[in-house]
């Protein structure tokens, strides 16, 4: 949010392209706090949909292992439907299919069918 604020998140998204590729060898919980910090930068600089998706794509493959976290798993949830939200085949999701996603994010795949 701060990035944002103050219109950095060209900035932010060169720190976290710094880091991204060393993700994999840390600790799930700390992979989640910066993949889904770097779809949700994604999301918001224009150009980067590649990268959003296949961030969102390596979040969602950790939210089982980080069950124990409540907020992160939320947060983690959260960044995976509003990117689905916004690229699930080209059409929005409904606030009935968000919620959906929510409790079971696979749905985003099925929902915009």
């Amino acid at each position: 949010m701060f990035w944002g604020l103050r219109d950095h998140l060209g900035e932010a998204r060169s720190w976290i392209d710094q880091v991204l590729p060393t993700a994999d060898s840390w600790e799930p919980h700390a992979q989640a706090e910066l993949l889904w910090t770097a779809a949700v930068t994604a999301l918001e600089v224009v150009g980067e949909d590649h990268a959003t998706l296949a961030t969102s794509q390596r979040l969602e493959s950790l939210l089982a292992r980080i069950r124990d976290d409540p907020y992160l798993h939320t947060v983690s949830q959260l960044a995976i439907v509003g990117i689905a939200t916004e690229f699930a085949a080209g059409v929005r999701l409904n606030r009935q299919q968000a919620i959906a996603a929510v409790r079971d994010p696979r749905s985003t795949s099925t929902a915009a069918s």
